[in-house]
């Protein structure tokens, strides 16, 4: 009964060893400190092995092993190893100040590495314990002198490292008390192996013990790390988050002040031409009271009138107003026609030319006044990349044939556009000029998606910039009737 002890203390030291090995192996990679880690998986195997190794120093008779010689110097030197982890593993962790100790024992553990096999420090005399508490013979190579201090050392520095930790008590963090406290029963085991060591008391070995303290202790400290860490990641993820809306909303007002911006501009140029127009007639009559100021009036109207017009684009565009699509049977043509007009493509210098080669016959479902808004805008936004340009002045519009679908496009022969500007061209304050708000061409994309169209864009560099406008509704062609001159009668056919 009594020996069934030692082999569960050696079951469950193995099985725990095991256990935290395979867990922290991967754990180190995730906390902060790897040092740390590196040299508690190291503990964890010298552990390991040294409860397997110290194992087949126990026997149930007094019949040694017969390789009873090397398990007590593998047994001996693991120890020793397993001392400096521990005195090392504490100093970095809780940043004892105790760097030259573990240096100091690394020393010795190399010094007995080149002793051992010549029986300097485990002489080749037997020594047999009983213990009464395992049922057990003890059986290994009696230590020499030298061997004795060695024990000694660690010993010694095992408790001293003890002493030290519980001796800064008042400047560990939360973590680390509680680590401390899972090492508060070690100097006692420490104490007792000591007096074990020299039979002072009938007890079994408890250096298996501390190893097993130490493990679950510095474990528990790096997992509660792993934790934290894990708790400072989602508190982070969630500033991160906040930041990120916050960015967004900045750039949205960013945005939205370009926006602003360029509506304030164009309003001004809508009324400083008013006003220059009305201190300029002012100024003509008093000079001539005679003066014909029609053409003024005129002026002025046509500029509050744009003004109006261009405010309504926006309520538009916001949606302020504006009900549903009109969808009627149109010609594409005669809204082409009307455009053209509108633009003064042929006024400007050097004129533009304006090709409509849409058929007269061609019809389709649309509502005529956001498709005016939209070729208006396209048109107004080729002629002012054809003002700079130093090649041919041609704005075109072409019906390209399609049963299913009704498809038009605008082409022009100017300077075109970079790819970085067409492929974002419909986005929020993308404009095709310097200066300009992409008021237009959000309007333009307003009048697609109201009739739920699509739009490609195609441009290079010198080769001009078409548009290619897909409508859903399919095309029919429609005879155009004869117009009838006042007087005559039309002809029949």
């Amino acid at each position: 009964m009594e020996t069934s002890i030692y082999y569960v203390i050696l079951l469950v030291s193995v099985s725990l060893y095991a256990y935290l090995l395979l867990h922290n192996i991967g754990q180190g990679f995730l906390s902060r400190e790897r040092a740390i880690y590196a040299r508690f998986i190291a503990f964890m195997i010298a552990s390991l092995a040294f409860s397997l190794t110290d194992f087949q120093l126990y026997s149930i008779e007094k019949q040694p092993n017969p390789m009873v010689g090397l398990f007590t110097n593998v047994t001996f030197l693991l120890t020793s190893i397993c001392s400096v982890l521990f005195v090392d593993i504490l100093n970095l962790s809780l940043k004892l100040g105790l760097e030259r100790l573990p240096k100091m024992l690394w020393g010795a553990t190399g010094v007995q590495v080149l002793l051992l096999p010549f029986g300097i420090i485990n002489s080749n005399e037997l020594e047999t314990t009983y213990t009464a508490f395992t049922g057990t013979y003890y059986i290994k190579n009696a230590p020499t002198l030298l061997g004795t201090v060695f024990t000694l050392l660690y010993l010694l520095s095992y408790l001293w490292t003890s002493i030290r930790v519980f001796g800064g008590w008042k400047r560990y963090e939360a973590d680390d008390k509680i680590f401390v406290m899972c090492l508060a029963i070690m100097p006692a085991l420490i104490v007792v192996d000591v007096l074990v060591y020299y039979r002072v008391i009938d007890f079994m070995s408890t250096w298996n013990l501390t190893y097993m303290l130490v493990a679950v202790a510095v474990s528990f400290r790096l997992n509660a790390q792993i934790h934290q860490l894990a708790n400072h990641l989602e508190k982070a993820n969630y500033d991160l988050q906040d930041a990120y809306q916050q960015m967004v909303e900045q750039e949205r007002m960013s945005t939205v002040g370009q926006i602003v911006r360029g509506i304030v501009h164009d309003l001004k140029n809508f009324f400083n031409n008013v006003q220059s127009m009305a201190d300029l007639g002012v100024m003509r009559l008093q000079k001539d009271p005679a003066f014909n100021s029609l053409k003024y009036f005129e002026n002025i109207g046509k500029s509050t009138r744009h003004a109006h017009e261009y405010l309504l684009e926006l309520l538009e565009m916001t949606g302020s107003e504006g009900g549903a699509v009109d969808l009627q049977p149109i010609r594409p043509a005669e809204i082409i026609d009307e455009v053209v007009r509108l633009s003064g493509a042929r006024f400007v210098h050097p004129p533009i030319e304006v090709a409509n080669d849409i058929p007269r016959e061609l019809t389709f479902n649309g509502d005529k006044r956001l498709l005016t808004q939209l070729f208006l805008n396209l048109t107004m936004n080729a002629m002012q990349a054809l003002r700079s340009w130093q090649g041919e002045h041609k704005i075109e519009y072409i019906w390209q044939r399609d049963d299913e679908k009704t498809i038009l496009i605008l082409r022009d022969t100017g300077p075109g556009m970079p790819e970085e500007v067409s492929q974002h061209l419909f986005e929020h304050s993308v404009s095709t000029r310097k200066g300009g708000t992409g008021i237009g061409l959000m309007l333009v994309k307003r009048a697609l998606d109201k009739h739920e169209a699509s739009v490609e864009v195609n441009s290079a560099h010198g080769q001009g910039t078409a548009f290619v406008m897909t409508f859903p509704s399919s095309p029919q062609m429609q005879p155009v009737q004869a117009a009838v001159v006042p007087g005559q009668q039309a002809k029949v056919a």
